[in-house]
Parts: C-alpha cells; structure tokens; sequence
C-alpha cells in the first residue's frame, strides 16, 4: 500500500470550506485511517459509523470523530492521536539534556527528525475520546507513548483492572462513559493484540513491544542516555509501522 508520508498541515479543506485542524485528527488524516481500513487493518472501526464522521471543536481547532452505537451503550467516539510527543513544549527538554550530556550531531539530527515526524501520518493512531482515555495519555503519562503502553499492559494482565492506572475512573467521567471505554479496552486480547490492531505492530516485532513496556515502566528522560534510548523507540516504532503500511497488498 502506497502513502505519501508528508507532513500534515492545520489548515485543510473540508466540506468546501479550509478549517483549522488537529493535524493528528484531520481530513487527510481521516483519509489515511479509511484507506487502511479499506486494506483490512483497524477492524475495529467496523464498529463506528464512517459514513457520518463530524468535527468537533477543541482549544480552537477541529478534530475529526465518529461514533458508533454498536457497544452495549451508544455514543463511543473515536478520534486520532499523536503517539509520539515531539512539539513545542516537549523537545526543548530534550534538546537540553542533549546539551547537559555533549550530544554528538548525530544526537541533534535524530532529535531534529523527530520533530519533524511529530505530524507525520506514521506518528497518528485512533483512539477513544470517550472515557478520557486520550487525556490520560496526555495528561496523567505525560504524553508518552512507552508510558502510556506499559499502563496499557498493567491493564491488559490484571485482574482487578479497575485497580489499574488506566481502569481507574477519573471522578470527572461520567461512568457510562467510563464503561464505554473499558469495553473498547476489553475488545482486545491482550497489549500484543491491541498494539497490532491500533499500532500496526504486528507479532513479529514483540520483542519491540516488550522494550516499549519496560521503558515506560522505568525510563524517567532525566538524561542524554535517557533521551537517546526515547528518540531511538521512536525512530524503530516508525520504521516498523512503515513496513508493514507498505507490505499491504
């Protein structure tokens, strides 16, 4: 399967007008989800309404949602999400402990590269907007993609999921909506299963899973080292979803 890996812009045509958008939730990035889907990846989204996908407005940009009643409650909406986090207000950081550590060119060139895949369609994913769950990644894991899987994995191999970082209910989710979620959860497998469907991490790269679960669980980025080994998952986690992306028939 062919895609033109370029850089998503916010400002895009949809419905005759041009609209501000969350690039990660875009028409073009609608598009790109779809055809996948089209290919037979995100099954999924046979449970959301395609034909009836609307925009709604956040921090003054529109993102892109559908919705699906095909859950024991109706209303579950799914929308994109950046996996890894390289803008404005991450890679200052990282660009400093690159300095405090006398990171080489090739450090600042990978990191540059980075920030330029930070609104690359290879960087978007779908995920629920109902239940929060995309907050949660952003807010409470500090929008980190190894974070955010390790939280994923507790969730997926625990017994009391409700105990979990992830099944725990923020008091400001309205528990339908909370439950909602959980069942989109509870669709999956197990972490290997859901980082296949959503990520496009197929079976082969466990091992990549597994090195994604253990820096979460003790990677703080307080450090060069810390930074390399970060930018690195992030450089493989696109090479391995490219792959697979241009091995669809």
């Amino acid at each position: 399967m062919e895609i033109n890996y370029k850089q998503i812009i916010d400002k895009q045509n949809y419905d005759n007008k041009y609209l501000l958008f969350d690039p990660d939730s875009s028409p073009e990035t609608w598009k790109y989800f779809i055809d996948l889907n089209k290919h037979g990846e995100f099954s999924f989204l046979e449970k959301f309404d395609l034909e009836s996908i609307d925009y709604k407005i956040q921090n003054n940009f529109n993102r892109l949602i559908a919705k699906s009643n095909k859950f024991s409650i109706e209303g579950l909406e799914i929308t994109g999400d950046t996996d890894f986090n390289f803008n404005d207000n991450k890679y200052p950081y990282f660009w400093k402990k690159l300095v405090e550590g006398d990171g080489t060119l090739n450090d600042f060139k990978n990191l540059e590269f980075c920030i330029e895949m930070h609104h690359n369609l290879l960087n978007f994913s779908l995920m629920p907007r109902t239940g929060g769950l995309n907050s949660t990644k952003g807010v409470q894991f500090g929008d980190r993609f190894d974070k955010f899987i390790y939280q994923l994995s507790v969730y997926f191999t625990s017994i009391n999921k409700e105990e979990t970082e992830i099944g725990k209910r923020n008091n400001k989710i309205v528990e339908s909506n909370y439950n909602l979620r959980n069942e989109f959860l509870d669709s999956f497998d197990s972490i290997y299963d859901y980082c296949k469907q959503v990520y496009l991490i197929d079976d082969s790269h466990k091992d990549f899973v597994k090195r994604l679960i253990e820096s979460g669980k003790t990677n703080t980025i307080s450090n060069i080292n810390d930074v390399r080994s970060y930018i690195n998952l992030a450089m493989e986690y696109w090479k391995i979803k490219r792959e697979y992306i241009e091995n669809i028939k």
